[in-house]
């Protein structure tokens, strides 16, 4: 039902209820202003076609950062341990490993492949948040 307030008209709802008196009968009712009930509900559908594509969203960009995971742990680190047993190598020949010009054992001496899978790492650690 639509009742007029001043030029406008707005939803209502009406809930009677009859109750028993000395004289008889009587009936109360309430009326209720339900604009803003159906202005959420005319908005509902839009919501959740709303939150259905930002749901979407985020499953993609949580299978973007488990390729990514991937990609870290695979591609970065497998590398990085063929150049660590390089090194490890090359010092185990080398008595004086501080003596050696090559820039694998000075990489590896220097600390740089240590903190390369420490980057590693926090770049996995990051992708999980």
């Amino acid at each position: 039902m639509r009742l007029a307030q001043g030029r406008s008209e707005f939803p209502i709802e009406i809930s009677t209820k009859p109750l028993a008196a000395e004289k008889g009968l009587v009936v109360t009712s309430a009326i209720r202003d339900i604009t803003d009930r159906k202005r959420w509900n005319n908005k509902s559908p839009k919501l959740n076609k709303e939150l259905e594509r930002r749901a979407v969203e985020l499953e993609n960009a949580n299978q973007e950062l488990e390729a990514f995971s991937y990609s870290v742990s695979h591609d970065l680190r497998s590398p990085l341990r063929t150049s660590d047993s390089f090194s490890q190598i090359l010092m185990e020949d080398y008595a004086n490993p501080a003596r050696c010009r090559g820039p694998g054992l000075r990489s590896a001496t220097a600390g740089e492949l240590p903190t390369l899978q420490d980057i590693i790492d926090a770049l996995l650690a990051l992708s999980k948040i």
